[in-house]
């Protein structure tokens, strides 16, 4: 095929060109795109060109679809879109669009590392509150500063809240059972039959387990790093928290400042009630300081007038509705047996997913998927939250 004369040189003579010829870059060979490509179409398969593309047979395509989504020089993991209008230009094959498509939807690589930019899939159902004051506790602890220099001990403390009225009480200390015990040991929480918590150390303790038994007290714990569960708690100590910081020259330190917090919350309007959580509590308007520096008690009778319960359902619904919108309507069809990534941290840019696990159960809510149990790294079965799981689609034949 070829006509041309060997002629054998000796090496002194060419010592450049006998040193390049002998020498390998190994990194630079493995990642060659040119070498690769020999190294694809080595063997017996043709490729057929016809029509200004290549005809990619059954047993190629897997080969050329690595090649254009996961290697680093001509994939890099682009989605749908790019692989295959890549793809698309160069080659041609039956259903071609629906094999790059499932072939981008089940890389692990793509699923682990782009999962966090999804938006999450969440609905909300919205709960039903109990009527009957402090009978309902929603518990959380919080933190204003860690132990660091400057500040000799962590500054924390216990907040509850009545599911009811919106009466808070909190109690600065330690982040244990004993804070918990101490606080709903309170005359206030006397008629309290369930409390509502986050999976925290001090709530599992086998203390206050013991503790809650024998006051025939029920702990209800939210699925694990979904603080949307436990609102009621979170809301309330943002509000305590903002109100600290913006009077960080409170005389008396952060504790006296903790305490007026509380009471401020307390004697405010609130939305969802229609009045302040002193007066559903116990029937009284709150009387501010500013109203007895200035003598307006003896003449001005302010009323307060809690919402009929038709407003306050109207309210949920409208918080309903805003957070609807927030969030993907579509929810995910996540069997037992299907596999999953898990969200373990709080969401925001550092929260890592694990996984993929394999689900054991599910639970719905009026139809809704809301909570995933799945079998963890140790073999122990843990539960989600339906806006920490997105489901994961295996690669067939792997």
């Amino acid at each position: 095929q070829f006509d041309f004369t060997i002629s054998h040189r000796p090496g002194p003579l060419l010592t450049d060109a006998d040193a390049l010829s002998r020498l390998m870059v190994q990194n630079n060979t493995e990642k060659s795109e040119e070498i690769n490509e020999v190294k694809l179409w080595e063997g017996s398969e043709q490729l057929v060109f016809t029509e200004g593309r290549y005809q990619v047979p059954p047993t190629l395509v897997s080969k050329v679809l690595y090649l254009y989504h996961d290697s680093p020089e001509s994939g890099g993991h682009d989605g749908f879109w790019r692989t295959y209008n890549k793809l698309v230009k160069r080659f041609t094959w039956p259903h071609m669009k629906k094999d790059v498509s499932q072939y981008v939807r089940s890389c692990h690589v793509c699923q682990v590392h782009k999962v966090k930019y999804k938006q999450p899939t969440d609905t909300m159902i919205l709960p039903c509150h109990s009527n009957v004051p402090f009978e309902v506790v929603h518990l959380d602890f919080a933190e204003l500063n860690k132990k660091r220099e400057g500040v000799r001990k962590t500054q924390a403390f216990l907040l509850a809240i009545d599911e009811c009225t919106r009466m808070v009480a909190a109690r600065a200390g330690k982040e244990d059972a004993n804070s918990v015990i101490t606080l709903l040991e309170r005359d206030m929480f006397r008629t309290t039959r369930t409390i509502v918590c986050d999976n925290g150390p001090a709530f599992k303790s086998e203390k206050l387990v013991r503790w809650a038994r024998d006051h025939n007290v029920s702990i209800k714990f939210c699925a694990p790093y979904h603080p949307a569960a436990n609102g009621l708690a979170e809301r309330a100590i943002r509000d305590v928290k903002q109100y600290i910081k913006m009077y960080d020259s409170f005389p008396g330190g952060w504790k006296c400042s903790l305490e007026a917090a509380v009471k401020h919350h307390n004697r405010s309007y609130t939305s969802g009630l229609g009045c302040s959580p002193q007066y559903a509590s116990t029937g009284e308007t709150p009387i501010l300081q500013a109203d007895r520096e200035l003598g307006l008690l003896e003449n001005l009778k302010i009323v307060e007038e809690r919402q009929q319960k038709s407003q306050e359902e109207r309210y949920r619904k409208r918080m309903k509705k805003n957070f609807d919108k927030r969030h993907r309507a579509d929810m995910p069809d996540i069997q037992v047996t299907d596999l999953v990534l898990v969200r373990k941290g709080i969401r925001d840019s550092s929260a890592k997913f694990y996984g993929p696990y394999s689900v054991t159960k599910t639970a719905t809510q009026n139809g809704i998927l809301k909570t995933v149990w799945y079998t963890g790294e140790r073999g122990s079965v843990e539960c989600a939250s339906i806006g920490n799981v997105f489901k994961y689609y295996p690669r067939r034949g792997n």
